[in-house]
């Protein structure tokens, strides 16, 4: 069996990763300071063991703090100063509660009575040549008095508070990435889980489903559900959502454990009881053995992507003057922590039908991200201030066809009220912007031109910008649409502050976005045309080098240390992207040895798989020819995605050579026996579809309205993407359908309006002393049939076909829409059905107009039916 003992570090932890935690560990221990408790001081040994929640803030409440020492004594301590102090002494952040001077923190940073004594108590705490590594910033990553609930947020305002300070300006320009290579390790075979979901069904999930149904189930309603849904119904859902949660290299760190034996939640007994039951239930549900690496293969070292990674996507951004920022990097909850550093923090609560994405995103299906109008009141306050803003995001539209200016964005009231609005509606950008010059709801809205069709099914860097000079911009992926907000620019002085951010819909919950939202930020300033282009070329997610020791190579030439380096993020919740390999000797200005590099494939847990294999044609030859001291030579332009097995933070990477220097491998590709053929081919349906251009004519025919018709051409031009382009029924979608009825109401709409229409086809409702069609709400269904719904159908449907549908069923068909009401009951009554439901019938107020919405109604029925549309 699988038990370990945590004791031996390096039994169960890789070497490298066995001496990074040791000196995590050991930081931890030098760097005591505070709890989250009584604020007294502590041992080393007390300041590990947390009597309270890690992640809980501190408990003495923060207040502003005013310096009332002397000047900085130089320019360092100034930078000191204005990039750290100022900003880890604000309340939302809440040092100064215990590293003030006399605090019960063991370093006073944040002390007020001299700032040049703060900066030499601070100096053993902080790497300013790596950022990242300072004990400062270990210690909050471990969990001490973070002020919000995702540690990676703590742990990435303090690097960059200190990376600001270490720069001596603001991050407003690229920040470089140091390359130094990870010793790596071995490339090992990896425990894996069982690939049938028998064996979860048999050990872990009777243990999930009895205890953790009330809240990670599919059976709770939506608003309770918490993520991931490991005690689903579907056994092969729950199996895949209790794997994110296995750790197969150390089961005992397992997130399904460590929630009952460190974090006491939701036990059903006793802790460490219950503990212990999930441990061995996970041992019994993973195989004993770890699967061989083939002997052959020659390999460079293997990393891991968050072990071993540098971030690569850590800096190039523009974001001095960023109020609210949101990267979705915990993955699970219900809440989303704003990033930023400014007061008051704007956190959002996550509502409805929504799924956290591994590469860091949210993606609403029909839910909405909204923070409190208190919070919110920030964007009022900053906002107004200002005069100008940008709304930048990264998102990725499920479709498009989502119309009615579905809410990407949104600082509003309810679907009538609003101070800003980023929307989407078909191909199309929408900025709603309430000001001087537009109305309460943002009114006129900048709309981005239709023929371009700037929205995409795709992930797209979508930016809006506001200056009360020009007005409002969208930009799409760096680029300006060049759409003119002809309303100008305006001031906010009728903002209203009682609104609240919220993403994905509407605060009012009915205007619903369909997408994957990867990156919001929200800046004080309108961003520049190139300051927007920089934010597009640094991307977005979590992007890491992994720089690949070339052990055998250096080995065998006596040459420095030698790297393969790629870039890689998690693409989606099933693969990762590696891309744009190059080949790298820290230090050195040429290639110490020339050799040929042939055939590269990536291998994962200590096997390589047979596909997406998009470097296996490689063959090169590295040389000086180009290489670059900084850049190294340039292997490849391409990219190819990896399965994603174990998880980000489990899986090992490696890669394998079919020749590396003197070293090689014959690969042998896989074979498959020749496909096999038997029938005479493909049949095709004897029914097909009326493309785009047949529709618009058919309708025009049985309507009698021309197509060039301002409403139905203005329509026709809307829909026009939506309709089908091609006769092959196979290929017709739900998309196609539903342009297909925007058009046909279009065409019937003109048609019941148009007197000289309505004669032409035998339609003879009663009409108005203006020609229009007269609301008669007791009309028979005889009258109905005889003046409107007879010559209806026989205008729309086909005669003298051998297959064609049925006049009698049809009518049956539109019957059921006009007139039939819950009851079935067709007629008004008096005594029995005095106000029927029926859409043709109509009692008391709210009536005017309701015959010919009615007729309308049943035209487009008829029109947008089958058939019409097939032939």
């Amino acid at each position: 069996m699988r038990l370990v003992q945590m004791l031996n570090c390096e039994r169960v932890i890789p070497g490298a990763l066995c001496v990074k935690l040791l000196m995590v560990v050991s930081i931890t221990w030098l760097l005591s300071a505070c709890t989250g408790g009584s604020g007294e001081s502590t041992s080393p040994q007390q300041g590990l063991n947390f009597t309270s929640n890690p992640n809980d803030p501190p408990t003495q409440a923060a207040t502003a703090v005013n310096y009332n020492g002397p000047d900085p004594r130089d320019q360092s301590v100034r930078d000191f100063k204005l990039f750290f102090w100022d900003e880890v002494t604000k309340p939302s952040i809440g040092c100064s509660s215990c590293h003030m001077q006399d605090g019960s923190g063991t370093r006073w940073f944040a002390r007020n009575d001299n700032i040049n004594t703060a900066f030499d108590d601070t100096l053993p705490v902080v790497n300013l040549a790596d950022p990242a590594s300072s004990a400062l910033v270990a210690r909050v990553a471990s969990g001490h008095n973070c002020w919000v609930n995702d540690l990676t947020l703590c742990r990435d305002t303090l690097t960059e508070f200190i990376s600001n300070w270490a720069n001596g300006v603001q991050a407003t320009t690229a920040s470089s990435v140091a390359l130094v290579g990870p010793a790596g390790q071995l490339p090992s075979g990896a425990v894996n889980f069982p690939e049938s979901s028998s064996a979860f069904a048999n050990t872990v999930y009777p243990l999930l489903t009895a205890n953790c149904a009330g809240c990670h189930s599919d059976a709770v309603p939506v608003a309770q559900q918490q993520t991931p849904l490991f005690a689903h119904s579907n056994i092969d859902t729950a199996y895949e959502a209790a794997k994110t949660k296995i750790d197969v290299s150390v089961i005992e760190d397992s997130r399904l454990v460590v929630r009952l034996r460190d974090e006491a939640h939701n036990c059903w007994d006793v802790c460490a009881d219950n503990a212990a039951e999930m441990l061995a239930q996970i041992d019994a549900l993973l195989p004993d053995n770890a699967d061989p690496v083939d002997p052959n293969l020659v390999t460079s070292m293997a990393l891991r992507m968050q072990a071993d990674g540098i971030q690569a996507s850590s800096g190039g951004r523009i974001e001095t003057h960023v109020i609210a920022q949101y990267e979705f990097r915990l993955g699970e909850g219900n809440r989303v922590d704003d990033r930023s550093s400014v007061a008051p923090l704007m956190p959002l609560t996550l509502i409805g039908d929504y799924e956290w994405q591994q590469n860091w995103g949210i993606k609403f299906n029909d839910g909405r991200a909204q923070a409190s109008v208190n919070n919110s009141s920030k964007l009022f306050n900053e906002l107004t201030g200002t005069g100008e803003y940008t709304i930048e995001t990264w998102v990725f539209p499920a479709n498009v066809t989502q119309d009615n200016n579905a809410r990407i964005v949104s600082y509003s009231g309810g679907t009538t009220a609003r101070n800003f609005t980023l929307g989407q509606s078909l191909y199309n950008y929408e900025a709603h912007n309430r000001s001087s010059v537009t109305d309460t709801n943002g009114l006129p809205a900048l709309i981005t031109d239709d023929g371009d069709e700037d929205a995409q099914a795709a992930l797209q860097h979508v930016v809006v910008t506001f200056h009360p000079d020009v007005g409002r911009k969208i930009y799409v992926n760096g680029v300006d649409t060049g759409d003119t907000d002809l309303q100008g620019g305006g001031n906010f002085n009728n903002w209203d502050s009682d609104f609240a951010l919220v993403l994905g819909n509407e605060v009012s919950g009915n205007r619903p976005w369909q997408g994957t939202m990867r990156f919001l930020a929200i800046h004080k300033r309108a961003l520049s045309a190139s300051d927007i282009q920089t934010n597009f070329d640094a991307g977005v997610g979590q992007k890491y080098f992994l720089m690949f020791r070339l052990h055998t190579l250096n080995a065998n030439n006596g040459d420095p240390d030698s790297f393969l380096v790629f870039t890689v993020s998690q693409y989606d919740n099933y693969s990762y992207l590696f891309s744009e390999p190059f080949y790298f000797v820290p230090g050195q200005s040429s290639v110490p040895t020339p050799f040929t590099m042939r055939g590269l494939r990536i291998g994962v847990n200590g096997k390589v798989p047979t596909v997406g294999q998009a470097f296996a044609t490689l063959d090169m030859t590295i040389d000086d020819t180009n290489y670059n001291a900084d850049t190294g030579h340039p292997v490849s332009a391409r990219g190819t995605l990896v399965g994603l097995e174990l998880g980000a933070d489990l899986d090992q990477f490696f890669i394998s050579f079919e020749q590396l220097g003197n070293e090689s491998n014959v690969f042998v590709e896989a074979t498959f026996d020749a496909p096999v053929f038997t029938g005479s081919g493909l049949e095709y349906s004897d029914i097909g579809l009326r493309n785009f251009m047949e529709i618009r004519e058919s309708f025009a025919q049985l309507t009698g309205i021309d197509s060039a018709t301002p409403a139905v051409r203005d329509t026709y031009d809307l829909v026009v993407q939506q309709l089908p382009s091609s006769e092959d029924i196979l290929g017709f979608l739900s998309a196609h359908q539903m342009g297909v009825a925007q058009l046909a109401i279009a065409y019937c709409g003109e048609m019941i309006d148009s007197q000289a229409a309505r004669s032409s086809l035998g339609i003879t409702l009663t009409e108005d002393v203006t020609g229009n069609v007269a609301d008669e709400h007791n009309k028979s269904v005889a009258d109905w049939d005889t003046q409107y719904i007879d010559p209806l159908l026989v205008a729309g449907l086909n005669s003298n076909l051998l297959v064609q549908p049925d006049m009698t069923n049809a009518k049956n068909i539109i019957h059921h829409l006009l007139f039939e009401d819950v009851d079935g009951i067709a007629e008004i009554d008096a005594t029995n059905n005095p106000v029927p439901d029926g859409l043709a019938r109509c009692s008391g107020a709210g009536c005017t107009g309701n015959t010919a919405i009615a007729a309308k109604a049943a035209c487009a029925a008829m029109l947008g039916s089958s058939a019409v549309t097939l032939q």
